[in-house]
This record gives C-alpha cells, sequence and structure tokens, in this order.
C-alpha cells in the first residue's frame, strides 16, 4: 500500500492562492504574509502604509468581504504556476492620496513559486494588477435626447 503523504500539486497550489487572495482583496496584509515569498513582502509592507483611517472606516462599514474565485489554474512546471482570480465586490485604492472606491468586478492573475516544499504567492516585480470593471452609470434620460 502507498500512503498519500503530499496533496497533490494543484491542491496546493488553489489552497494557496485561495488563502493568499480572501486576505489580500479584503485588505488583511499581515495575514498574507505567510502565503508569499520574502521579495514580495516589501510590496505588501507598500500597501498597507498606504492605508488611510478613511480606507478602515469604508471596509469596516461594507456589509460583506470581498468574494475570489479562482477562475483559471495553469502549472507551468514543478516550480511555477499562474492563477487567474475574479473578485467581486473589492475595495481598491486606484491613486495615492485618493480613497478607496467600491468595485463590483475584477481580475487578476496571480504567481506562484514552489519553494522547497511550499507553493508561495510571487509578486516581488511589484503590486498584483487587478483589472476592474467601471461600475455602470445609467444615463440621464434627459441628457440623451437629441
Amino acid at each position: 500500500m502507498f500512503s498519500c503523504k503530499e496533496r497533490p500539486t494543484e491542491e496546493a497550489v488553489r489552497e494557496r492562492v485561495d488563502s493568499f487572495a480572501v486576505h489580500y482583496y479584503n485588505w488583511q496584509y499581515q495575514q498574507c504574509v505567510p502565503h508569499v515569498t520574502d521579495a514580495s513582502l516589501k510590496f505588501l509592507k507598500l500597501l498597507a502604509t498606504n492605508v488611510t483611517q478613511t480606507d478602515v472606516d469604508l471596509l469596516r462599514a461594507k456589509e460583506a468581504d470581498a468574494r475570489v474565485e479562482i477562475a483559471d489554474l495553469r502549472l507551468i512546471d514543478d516550480t511555477l504556476a499562474f492563477a487567474a482570480v475574479e473578485v467581486n465586490d473589492v475595495f481598491a485604492a486606484d491613486t495615492i492620496g485618493c480613497g478607496a472606491k467600491l468595485f463590483g468586478k475584477g481580475t487578476a492573475e496571480i504567481r506562484l513559486v514552489k519553494k522547497g516544499e511550499r507553493w508561495l504567492v510571487d509578486f516581488s516585480d511589484g503590486p498584483i494588477r487587478t483589472a476592474y470593471q467601471q461600475q455602470s452609470v445609467s444615463p440621464n434620460p434627459a441628457q440623451s435626447q437629441d
């Protein structure tokens, strides 16, 4: 009989992405630390130092946390993977000095590398870029008449 000491790679990567992304997109940067490479820590610190009291108040007033779903997972080789994630109902700060904005939906690609026996999120080249869909604005019917 063989025993399964090691979880399948895909399962381990999915678990890491989910654990990281839920904290990351809910601005819980301290909880992200165990899930990232050492080289990524500087960007977590940068993000954390730019959180304002206004941002904290917005996050606390929000009824539900941001939701994260793994849309796609690509295992490149034994040490590199990419996960496409979709986030919903997420606050994002897109400009320094301006408050966070609520976005209904966004997408991002998260890179993972295997260090020793652990898969870790790696964004050592810069913060994770997330493409957010702008909230749809209902046109003013009075303005659209010709």
